[in-house]
């Protein structure tokens, strides 16, 4: 099998008849932005004294994508035409339920979803208007830079998950969701989804709707709900991550008994993901869709994964410093968690001194987890800092589904401030009662020899949830700033710690 997932489907549609093909469920095929028309072949004009046709951005089963200038406000657009099945009662319905939808889709606002301008008809033609992302698709960056990060491709998918909720709100249902049909916006580094419905609803109703190597097993059956929009995406941040699809056949029936077969147990090709990751694609890909999380709850647990590796990414070892030498600890820094017993004692319970588990991953792609506690929901809990070098410290927590949350200090510390912890002097950060959502959460310290670069605005910015948009959304964002800001300090003078508590009932 080759290494991109057209070829495969090309391979598929020479293997089984059937198949609808490698344009099935793709409303436009890449061939670069701001690529001219042929030679020859003018560019359309449809719309004369409102949109100027620059040139050809893509073509697919389903119709063509035009870069145009709009005349009348200053920016450009993608003309999108779409080519109906001529004279059938089919083509007449998925021409109504496209309008519909279309006229939906125009009131939706997200930064993570493309927007509608317009549905318009010139002559037989009929146009979908939309913002023109530059950057190309997601897919075009897999070709160009090979799998990407775990950081960034499970940003993307957790973003566009977000803005697919607002659309499932809305009663559409995309079901072509791939690589191809995620945009990016190369100035402002955000995946933007696209292509709602339009291969589903131009699909011949004999014929599968769909991209067959990302499609839900009820797909092939005729059957798109949104649990399958939840396949879909798991699939894509499959491919997103390790550069291959999930299943590849090489036959239609292959795939089919593949795809309800589910993953091996053990599957080399999750080992540049964390752990937590894993278990997100895996839940998503699930053969029967009761088995799949609804969306939001993917939305979430794939962001508390993100950010949570991302934590632990924070608390890896110093990379190697400008001199060659890897930067060694600053500090013995411990983070104490104690629960309270029922005779109101507090009795240690975790410390991130203790070893994590073995080795599974790709080291050099993926953090280490932390050390993990199990508590209940509802224990009360105290939590601690020591640390053997006096100095300040900023704790943090990520929650389940991802949200960040300052813990300490209540007030930033400035530049010439006293230190806040002491060599050998425990440092009470609070105490708390473990509450709902259960499941995983990571607690990390950061010690430093002066405060965090970050101003008192900032730092109570973080996690404080004064943007639009879910906190777990913007604390992916944050993570990055803190990041940033502990990597300003030298490296013998930061250290940072996590550890992994797991509450339920």
């Amino acid at each position: 099998m080759s290494d991109h997932p057209e070829d495969d489907l090309a391979r598929l549609r020479e293997a089984t008849p059937a198949d609808p093909g490698p344009d099935a469920g793709s409303s436009v095929t890449r061939t670069g932005p701001h690529l001219p028309a042929a030679v020859g072949a003018p560019p359309p004009d449809p719309f004369p004294g409102e949109f100027a046709v620059r040139g050809l951005l893509g073509e697919g089963a389903f119709g063509k994508v035009w870069l145009a200038d709009d005349l009348h406000l200053p920016r450009q657009v993608a003309l999108k035409t779409l080519r109906l099945p001529a004279g059938s009662e089919e083509g007449a319905a998925a021409l109504t339920a496209l309008r519909k939808e279309a006229g939906v889709l125009t009131a939706l606002r997200h930064p993570n979803v493309v927007q509608v301008h317009a549905w318009r008809q010139a002559g037989g033609e009929h146009y979908l208007v939309m913002e023109y992302v530059s950057g190309g698709s997601l897919a075009d960056l897999l070709r160009a830079q090979g799998p990407l990060p775990w950081q960034r491709a499970c940003r993307y998918v957790a973003d566009v998950a977000e803005g697919l909720l607002e659309v499932h709100a809305r009663g559409i249902v995309h079901r072509d969701i791939k690589a191809a049909n995620i945009l990016w916006d190369a100035g402002r580094d955000e995946a933007r989804l696209t292509d709602f419905g339009v291969a589903g609803r131009l699909t011949d109703a004999r014929t599968v709707a769909g991209t067959p190597l990302f499609m839900a097993p009820e797909a092939f059956r005729g059957r798109t709900t949104e649990a399958s929009d939840v396949y879909s995406l798991a699939a894509t941040l499959f491919h997103l991550v390790t550069g291959e699809v999930p299943f590849r056949g090489p036959t239609w029936d292959d795939l089919v008994a593949q795809v309800a077969a589910g993953l091996p147990e053990a599957e080399p090709r999750f080992t540049v993901v964390p752990e937590a990751v894993e278990r997100v694609i895996r839940a998503g890909l699930a053969a029967d869709p009761a088995g799949r999380p609804p969306l939001r709850r993917f939305a979430g647990l794939l962001r508390g994964a993100l950010n949570q590796a991302m934590a632990d990414e924070l608390a890896a070892p110093a990379e190697a410093d400008a001199g060659g030498k890897a930067g060694q600890a600053a500090v013995d820094l411990r983070l104490l968690v104690s629960r309270e017993t029922r005779e109101g004692v507090w009795q240690p319970v975790a410390a991130t001194t203790q070893k994590a588990g073995p080795v599974r991953r790709d080291i050099k792609k993926v953090p280490q987890q932390p050390g993990r506690v199990r508590l209940r929901t509802g224990e009360r809990v105290r939590i601690e800092v020591t640390a053997d070098r006096e100095g300040f410290v900023t704790v943090f927590n990520v929650g389940p589904t991802g949200n960040l949350n300052l813990l300490y200090p209540d007030e930033p510390t400035g530049r010439g401030a006293p230190p806040d912890v002491r060599a050998g002097q425990p440092l009470h950060v609070l105490d708390a009662v473990l509450e709902p959502p259960a499941g995983r959460e990571r607690l990390f310290a950061v010690w430093t020899r002066q405060p965090l670069p970050l101003s008192p605005g900032q730092l109570h910015g973080l996690a404080e949830g004064q943007e639009s948009g879910p906190r777990s959304y913007h604390a992916t964002r944050d993570l990055k700033k803190v990041k940033e800001a502990v990597r300003q300090e030298p490296s013998g003078e930061r250290r940072v710690v996590a550890v992994e508590l797991e509450h339920g009932d």
